[in-house]
């Protein structure tokens, strides 16, 4: 049995206790009190302990493992008492504030030999998976652009965290796309990035990378406005696309027809027929979709992923890799300050 203990009592911890109930051989053992609210409604009816910090609670027998869940300009404290207590930890991105505090965790974790995996399930959902294996292979032929767009309406008053100047929309969404653009598309060679900011606080932002290979990703997120939240990739064979675009359940594949050359003589009538808008046709008809189911809660399989590298102790994931976080955060900053990384 893992016991694990969360540090955090939000609406994140309440989901995460929820998905360790559908995980065999798994149970939480403690919660510590952050100030998002009191641990005890949340232990009591797990029978888990309350403990006054991070530190307590990593310090228990009991406490296989910790999920990092309190306040993003926390986060980065959590994770060094956890490591220094040895224990394997599951953390809410992003894993540190700076990129440098960063690669100082990735660097104690490593050090230490202890697992530090950072939630970006994007990663680890099945259909995403499915995704990132097609475009490895070029199963539908080389990729060549990626599209993800992530945003809806968030009231400031509902979720004052998220608007503060320590997080914003770049850190609190946009992570999850450049994650996988980075993981479907290579190494990024530049970024450009529009931001538009309340005050001194990231509320919307576009985001276009140039990947080494000269494929492209544009990106977009939001807290003022419902966006389409699908994700597309287009190669050089055809088109995937999730649906929706982070948590799918759904890979929707589409083949590219083959097309008139310019050394073919079809029939005259044939020619006078492909009009643009006839010609646009032939490549819309009905994409195949094929469903991959990721359980009741999108956490699900990053929960399921992260209790499989405890019991192997294994010390990274190969899913989402140290390296990965951390190029993750530098793009995430390069954002923020609207610096292009070819200046």
């Amino acid at each position: 049995m893992i016991g694990l203990g969360i540090v955090g009592t939000d609406h994140l911890a309440i989901r995460m206790i929820k998905c360790v109930a559908q995980v065999e051989g798994v149970r939480v053992t403690a919660i510590a009190s952050t100030k998002q609210g009191p641990a005890g409604p949340l232990a009591d009816p797990l029978g888990a302990a309350v403990c006054a910090d991070p530190a307590e609670l990593a310090s228990r027998p009991d406490v296989d493992a910790v999920y990092v869940n309190n306040s993003g300009p926390y986060h980065a404290d959590a994770v060094r008492v956890a490591i220094a207590a040895g224990k394997p930890v599951l953390v809410q991105k992003p894993i540190a504030l700076t990129v440098p505090e960063t690669e100082e965790i990735v660097a104690l974790a490593r050090k230490a030999g202890v697992l530090l995996v950072e939630n970006l399930w994007c990663l680890t959902v099945p259909a995403a998976q499915t995704l990132i294996a097609r475009a490895d292979a070029a199963a539908m032929g080389k990729p060549h652009a990626f599209s993800l767009d992530f945003g809806f309406p968030v009231k400031p008053e509902l979720y004052p965290a998220l608007f503060s100047p320590e997080l914003g929309v770049l850190r609190d969404r946009a992570g999850y796309g450049i994650a996988l653009a980075r993981r479907l598309l290579g190494p990024v060679a530049d970024l450009t990035a529009q931001v538009n900011w309340l005050g001194n606080v990231d509320t919307s932002a576009m985001i276009l990378l140039r990947h080494r290979s000269g494929a492209m990703s544009k990106l977009g997120f939001s807290f003022d406005a419902l966006m389409s939240n699908k994700a597309t990739l287009a190669c050089s064979g055809g088109l995937y696309r999730l649906e929706p675009s982070l948590g799918g359940t759904s890979l929707m594949s589409q083949v590219a027809e083959a097309q008139i050359g310019p050394l073919t003589k079809p029939p005259r009538r044939r020619i006078a027929s492909l009009t643009m808008g006839k010609a646009l046709r032939r490549f819309s008809r009905t994409p195949k979709a094929a469903r991959y189911p990721l359980g009741s809660d999108l956490h699900l399989p990053m929960l399921r992923h992260f209790v499989d590298l405890v019991r192997a102790d294994r010390p990274e994931s190969p899913l989402v890799p140290l390296d990965l976080s951390v190029e993750t955060q530098r793009l995430v900053e390069q954002a923020r300050t609207r610096v292009d990384l070819a200046a």
